[in-house]
C-alpha cells in the first residue's frame, strides 16, 4: 500500500492526541506514553516511517501532523465495538497507508484495528497495556461489562486475533499463554524518553513539599477514594494528587468530602511539571487493583521518588527486587508502608537506590528499542512488507 521504501506503521491509539500536539487537551495515560516512546524508537533506527491515528477534540481543526512531524490520521468517534463489519471504516485505515497497524491495550479498539487489519490483509500488533487485560473475565465470549460498559470478550478477540502480542511482563506473557493460547514477544517498557539518566542515582535530601503524590484517572478501577481515606487517617500528611479534570472530575460523594490535605489539580501540562512534582515527593503512591508495568513508576525511579503500591508488584518490583514496596491488597499494611516512609528515610532513599539501577539496567531505551526493532523486522517480513 506505501510507496517503495521503508515500510509504515500507523500506531492507533484514539487518546494520544493530547501527548502529540501543543494544546490539546485530551488526556492521555501510560499506553500513549509508551506508544510515543516506541514510535520514536522506531524512527530513530532508520528502518520505519511512523504515523499516529487518534480522535480529535471536539469543532477543532486538526493537525496534520505531530509537534515532532509524525503524521497524524483522524479518527471519527463511532462504536469501536460494533460485532457489525464497516465498509467505512475500512476505507478508513486503508487511507492510512500502513504496512503495520500497533495498539497498546487490549480493548475495543485493538479489537476493531486487529478485524480492519484482516480484511486489508495487513499485520497488526497488539501490546499488554495492564494486566486486566488478563483477569478472569476476559475469555472467549465474555459479555461481562468491563469499567467502560463494553464487553470482555474484545479484549481476548484482540489478543487472539493480532498477528503479534507484546507483553511488557514475564507475568504477562505467562498468563496470556493460559487464558488465549498466544506466545507474546516480552518487550519491557522502556524509560520514557526524556527521562534518561546516565548519573548516579538522584540523592534525596531535605523536607519535601509532599509526602506522597498520587496520578491517574478518576475512576473507581483506579480507587481514589482509597487515598482519600489514608489521608484522613494520616492528618499530618500531605497528599498531591493529579486527576484528569481536576476536582470537577471526581464524583460528588468525593469532591465535597476531600480532606482538607489533600491538594488536588487537573492534568499537568507538561513532563516537566510532572518530574518537578516528583522530585518534591517522598514517595508515590498507587492504589489500582491491577497494573501492567507502570510509566510513571520508570519516571519516578529516575528521579529518586520510589513508588508504593496498595496491591500491585510490577515483575516483582516488590518482592523479588526491592525497588518498590506493596502491601498486597492490604488497605492497614499500606498505611503502615505510608507511615514508615515518612519516618525512615533510609528505607525509602534504598528503595529509590535499587529503582534507579533496575530501570537503568532492565529498561534502557537502547535495549528494548533493540527487542522492538527487530519484532517488528519479524512481523512485517513474514507479512512480505519488509524494507524494499
Amino acid at each position: 500500500m506505501t510507496a517503495p521504501g521503508k515500510p509504515s506503521i500507523c500506531f492507533v491509539q484514539i487518546n494520544a492526541l493530547g501527548l502529540l500536539t501543543p494544546g490539546a487537551k485530551m488526556p492521555f495515560g501510560g499506553a500513549e506514553v509508551r506508544a510515543l516512546t516506541f514510535a520514536r524508537m522506531l524512527i530513530d533506527s532508520g528502518r520505519f516511517r511512523v504515523s499516529f491515528a487518534v480522535l480529535n477534540e471536539p469543532d477543532l481543526p486538526f493537525p496534520e501532523t505531530s509537534k515532532e512531524g509524525l503524521g497524524l490520521f483522524q479518527i471519527p468517534r463511532h462504536a469501536f465495538h460494533s460485532l457489525q463489519a464497516n465498509p467505512e471504516i475500512t476505507d478508513l485505515y486503508a487511507g492510512f497507508q500502513a504496512d503495520c497497524f500497533v495498539s497498546l491495550g487490549a480493548n475495543e479498539v485493538s479489537y476493531e484495528m486487529t478485524r480492519q487489519a484482516r480484511q486489508l490483509g495487513l499485520p497488526a500488533v497488539v501490546g499488554i497495556a495492564s494486566d486486566q487485560s488478563l483477569r478472569d473475565s476476559v475469555f472467549n465470549g465474555s459479555m461481562i461489562l468491563n469499567e467502560y460498559l463494553v464487553p470482555e470478550f474484545h479484549a481476548w478477540e484482540a489478543l487472539h486475533r493480532a498477528t503479534e502480542v507484546l507483553a511488557q511482563t514475564q507475568w504477562q506473557k505467562d498468563r496470556l499463554y493460559r487464558q488465549v493460547g498466544r506466545i507474546a514477544t516480552l518487550v519491557p517498557n522502556p524509560i520514557p524518553a526524556g527521562w534518561e539518566q546516565e548519573r548516579d542515582a538522584p540523592a534525596r535530601s531535605g523536607n519535601p513539599a509532599f509526602d506522597f503524590l498520587w496520578v491517574g484517572r478518576p475512576l473507581a478501577d483506579k480507587n481514589p477514594d482509597i487515598l482519600f481515606e489514608l489521608a484522613r487517617d494520616m492528618e499530618h500528611a500531605t497528599f498531591r494528587m493529579v486527576s484528569n479534570g481536576g476536582l470537577q472530575a471526581l464524583p460528588e460523594p468525593w469532591r465535597s468530602n476531600l480532606p482538607p490535605n489533600v491538594i488536588l489539580s487537573d492534568r499537568l501540562g507538561s513532563q516537566e511539571e510532572l518530574r518537578s512534582l516528583m522530585v518534591s515527593s517522598r514517595a508515590m503512591v498507587n492504589t489500582s487493583p491491577l497494573e501492567g508495568f507502570p510509566n510513571l513508576m520508570l519516571q519516578g525511579a529516575m528521579v529518586g521518588c520510589p513508588t508504593l503500591f496498595l496491591s500491585a508488584d510490577p515483575d516483582g518490583w516488590c518482592a523479588d527486587h526491592g525497588c518498590a514496596a506493596s502491601a498486597h491488597g492490604d488497605v492497614d499494611r499500606f498505611l503502615a508502608l505510608l507511615n514508615r516512609a515518612r519516618r525512615d528515610s533510609a528505607w525509602l532513599d534504598g528503595l529509590a537506590s535499587r529503582a534507579f539501577q533496575r530501570a537503568r539496567t532492565c529498561h534502557s531505551p537502547q535495549a528494548v528499542q533493540q527487542v522492538l526493532v527487530a519484532t517488528m523486522d519479524r512481523v512485517l517480513t513474514e507479512a512480505g512488507k519488509a524494507e524494499r
